[in-house]
């Protein structure tokens, strides 16, 4: 995420105020009506080798970064309108501890740190040490509110607070340029659900309301030749194969493609809205671009072209145009269409992607990241896709109705390593 450069300098005080964005108010609303009001937090886990620091070492650190990241010390107003300045804001006060028994999942204990709701009279973000659970090993656990910053926000702030960069202070609406009235394309290319998703049998499954986290490395190996033969990103490359993995878990599913089945099962692939220059990554700036995955294709190959044919840069620039304008409306119209286009029945689950460079604390660089996002109310699961360094990690939070979700690590590796070998077969990796 862009940091702040000097041409930028003067956005440095930023203003005292800034309002609630439309989406920010669904977000909020969304977590005071859950009985669990930390449906809507999500978080970031950080591994690193080694013994943990001293709490109160840990809390010195942030109490002399956090001026690097001025969003920290940022709260609701009384009346939920606007973020404003936390007067009495201590960034120590943010920084909290988890000692887990020893073989404790350290993805489980993440989550545990994610659920706690969060103080809307205080910055809405904590940082939780986590250790006990390994000997040799530790975890830094990054929270907050939905509404208070989405993933990209998290990463800018990480990426600030423990490394070279210095985030501006916030100063309003970072939306990109809307687009022009007269160049609305047509309603069934804004993204907007018209008609239900494929009724996928797993999501036919009665929710249990108990979350678990599955989380694994793809083959690196086999997404590099992927993306050098095709031109394909990753995140391509791993949408296409994950469209594979569904396929190949469900096959009676598709066994005879039906007209709806052939336009999805669709995912909401969450679209950066902030202008490309500099980010104080407060508040949640994202759209939700409604791809429909092609898992009806028997061939690896037609599944990576449909996705590169949809997601290419052109279509993800004029997403981000439409969503940005979708922002700027009224409460009572984005309140309804965030309901309508986040309903299980339009869509099937979130599959996000958050890329980060290599980040070092207090001289001990993170060995893995995984991402930690909501579960919407309704759904059955959501899939962020990690990429940290050249390693792209999945990670998956499901309801325990999904009591097979540990087979989709496999069949997303067979569907990554088929797609290498359909490659091969057609010469197109130049072996």
């Amino acid at each position: 995420m862009p940091r702040s450069g000097h041409k930028h300098e003067e956005r440095r005080h930023g203003a005292e105020r800034i309002r609630v964005s439309s989406l920010e108010r669904v977000l909020l609303e969304a977590s005071s009506k859950e009985a669990d009001q930390s449906a809507v937090n999500i978080g970031g886990l950080f591994l690193f080798d080694g013994t943990p620091p001293v709490l109160e070492d840990l809390r010195r650190l942030l109490t002399g970064q956090a001026g690097q990241a001025p969003v920290l010390g940022y709260k609701l107003s009384s009346g939920a309108t606007h973020w404003e300045r936390d007067p009495a804001f201590q960034a120590g006060r943010h920084v909290q501890e988890l000692q887990a028994r020893p073989g404790t999942d350290v993805l489980a204990a993440a989550q545990q740190a994610v659920a706690q709701p969060f103080d809307r009279g205080r910055p809405m973000w904590r940082l939780v040490l986590i250790h006990g659970y390994s000997a040799t090993e530790y975890a830094l656990c990054y929270c907050a509110h939905h509404a208070y910053q989405d993933g990209l926000a998290i990463e800018g702030t990480i990426q600030a607070l423990f490394g070279a960069g210095t985030l501006p202070e916030p100063a309003g609406n970072e939306l990109s340029a809307k687009v022009r009235p007269w160049n609305w394309p047509a309603p069934r290319k804004l993204g907007f659900p018209l008609a239900p998703t494929f009724d996928w049998s797993v999501t036919r499954r009665p929710l249990t309301g108990q979350r678990k986290v599955l989380s694994f490395d793809l083959d690196q190996a086999a997404l590099q030749d992927i993306t050098r033969a095709t031109g394909a990103s990753r995140n391509q490359v791993c949408l296409a194969t994950l469209a594979g993995a569904l396929s190949d878990w469900t096959p009676g599913d598709w066994a005879t493609p039906t007209r709806r089945a052939r336009r999805g099962p669709h995912i909401g692939m969450p679209l950066n809205l902030r202008s490309a220059e500099s980010s104080a990554c407060l508040g949640n700036q994202f759209g939700m671009m409604r791809l429909p995955l092609p898992c009806h294709r028997p061939c690896p190959v037609d599944q990576l072209t449909d996705v590169m044919r949809r997601t290419g840069a052109r279509q993800l620039q004029r997403q981000r145009e439409i969503h940005a304008s979708f922002q700027r409306l009224p409460g009572f119209v984005v309140r309804p269409m965030a309901r309508r286009s986040t309903h299980p029945r339009y869509l099937t689950m979130g599959v996000s992607t958050v890329r980060t460079d290599r980040i070092t604390v207090a001289g001990t660089e993170v060995r893995a990241i995984f991402a930690l996002p909501p579960l919407l109310p309704g759904h059955h699961m959501m899939i962020v896709l990690f990429q940290y360094g050249d390693q792209v990690t999945p990670t998956l939070i499901f309801d325990g109705a999904i009591g097979d979700a540990d087979r989709l690590e496999r069949l997303w590796q067979r569907s990554l390593i088929r797609l290498r070998d359909a490659l091969d077969t057609k010469g197109s990796l130049g072996r």
